[in-house]
């Protein structure tokens, strides 16, 4: 190989080096993850306790329809433009209420029920996370 372009291969390489040092190289993302901070249950009939829990209080009636007593979770998840925006339910089986198709849960009789509502894209992590108790009082 000729002294000439092995020189300008050296000269090309030392001035690349030059020109990324200067202007510096970005890696830039073009799909970032963005990763649920909150959940939030949103039913209108929440009620504040003093330590900050959330419960919704309802009444049982047995001899009402039993679609009387329902409760259907509703809940928001923010940052509103989350990547994974599903949550899943946590709850001990029990027989005071039929979970089969959460959000909506169907009380057999009275007594509490606490539901914990986690983002699917930090289940794992307890920080981020709703827990909503949910009473249904005797008539």
């Amino acid at each position: 190989m000729k002294k000439s372009v092995v020189v300008l291969i050296l000269l090309i390489y030392a001035a690349s080096v030059v020109i990324v040092s200067f202007f510096g190289m970005q890696v830039t993302s073009y799909n970032p993850s963005i990763y649920v901070e909150k959940v939030e249950c949103t039913n209108d009939d929440i009620v504040i306790g003093e330590n900050g829990e959330k419960y919704i209080i309802k009444t049982f009636d047995p001899d009402i329809d039993s679609l009387e007593n329902v409760v259907i979770l509703t809940w928001k998840v923010y940052p509103e433009d989350a990547t994974v925006r599903d949550v899943v339910f946590e709850y001990e089986q029990t027989s005071i209420a039929n979970f089969d198709k959460v959000p909506i849960i169907q009380f057999n009789r009275w007594g509490l029920v606490t539901v914990t509502i986690k983002p699917v894209d930090r289940v794992s992590t307890s920080d981020v996370y709703e827990t909503v108790t949910i009473w249904f009082k005797r008539v």
